[in-house]
């Protein structure tokens, strides 16, 4: 049933995952180190979203690579999604295997970014790792533009 679950979402069936949740299917049902919520947060599905989090979807939920939520949110750029995990406790400072966190992939878009902004507000903190905050900034947006990694 996980399954169904994370298939609803990733096609934005807001309906069928109630449907899902109703019959008792666990929000945090895993299939291939990911949940729905994780699906949820990478395509910008926010009323998906909603539904998971009051459900009791684990909005920390770190994957195979340590990506949340909060990292897919944040990098995709759904601010509404990002702005949703943060008031529902989303940890701001988590680091994926390639050791960045959800202000670093936001800054690759500037520092004006309003992602980067809310990501401050609530406490995160570029930590920079051999090199000024500056270097990390233009560092996170150069392998972005240059790789256009992305989380498929």
């Amino acid at each position: 049933m996980g399954v169904e679950l994370i298939e609803a979402t990733k096609v934005d069936d807001l309906e069928r995952v109630q449907a899902l949740l109703n019959r008792g299917v666990d929000p945090n049902s895993v299939v291939h180190t990911n949940t729905a919520l994780t699906y949820a947060a990478r395509d910008g599905h926010l009323a998906i979203a909603q539904l998971l989090i009051k459900q009791g979807a684990n909005v920390n939920w770190i994957d195979g690579e340590g990506v949340t939520p909060l990292i897919l949110s944040s990098f995709k750029g759904h601010v509404a999604l990002t702005q949703l995990l943060l008031e529902h406790g989303a940890d701001v400072s988590v680091r994926d295997q390639w050791n960045r966190t959800a202000l670093d992939y936001a800054l690759r878009r500037g520092e004006e970014d309003e992602i980067a902004q809310l990501l401050k507000e609530a406490g995160a903190k570029l930590v920079p790792q051999g090199g000024s905050s500056k270097c990390r900034v233009q560092s996170s947006k150069c392998l972005y533009d240059r790789y256009r990694v992305d989380f498929e």
